[in-house]
């Protein structure tokens, strides 16, 4: 008989959430139980579940930026931006449509600001009383 107590190393068996003596016989016993190879049945199951739903999810996200790129595919052809080709000369033919584009956006920001600063002012006036 040993002069001290040692205790028998035990091991966790995350399938069924239970601790076993880490003895080969223990553990074989345990793993041909009924209990052990439902819970593995059970995890490997809702496994195969998480990897179809992660595929299918991905497949409609794929598909989801495919048409939002189309969308913007066709956007950008009927607006008229995007790459022009170049002339003989190397000015691009809608060098003049750009330009103007460009001008109404500006314009359109401008507008924006000013809108904003109203709605702001009316805000600042509602808060301190001073509104008409």
């Amino acid at each position: 008989m040993s002069e001290y107590w040692k205790s028998n190393p035990r091991k966790f068996c995350p399938q069924c959430k239970v601790w076993i003596t880490d003895n080969k016989l223990s553990r074989q016993f345990h793993e041909n139980g009924k209990k052990h190879q439902e819970a593995v049945e059970l995890q490997l199951k809702e496994a195969r579940k998480r990897s179809a739903q992660a595929l299918k999810d991905k497949e409609e996200l794929g598909g989801f930026m495919e048409s939002l790129e189309k969308k913007a595919r066709l956007a950008v052809e009927k607006d008229g931006y995007g790459i022009k080709e170049l002339g003989p000369d190397g000015s691009s033919s809608s060098s003049k449509k750009n330009s103007r584009d460009v001008e109404v956006v500006n314009q359109a920001i401008y507008a924006l600001k000013k809108e904003e600063e109203k709605e702001e002012e009316k805000k600042k006036d509602k808060t301190t009383g001073l509104g008409t």
